[in-house]
């Protein structure tokens, strides 16, 4: 994969739903209207790609960060996937 400093990627997150499900696109909006408010550019990946051939393609082009909108997204309280591109690492936040 491409790696860069976050700080001179064209893009520092991606928000990856995991299907076209419509009970994720609130979830997706959101993310993305918080994400613009803060100023953070971001990129949609809708495609009906699986997430692995996804999180590759933001690896390829050194996106540092991705977002996860999943099932367990819509359980309450409500959390994300969180991956860091270096590590590979994935957390659940709120």
């Amino acid at each position: 994969y491409f790696t860069l400093p976050p700080s001179i990627t064209p893009y520092k997150c991606a928000i990856l739903p995991l299907s076209g499900n419509a009970e994720f696109k609130p979830f997706t909006k959101q993310i993305s209207d918080l994400l613009t408010q803060a100023g953070i550019s971001y990129k949609v990946d809708t495609s009906s790609s699986c997430i692995g051939k996804r999180y590759a393609r933001c690896d390829e082009i050194a996106i540092p960060f991705a977002v996860t909108v999943d099932f367990d997204t819509s359980l309450q309280p409500p959390s994300i996937a969180f991956r860091e591109l270096n590590s590979m690492k994935q957390i659940r936040v709120p």
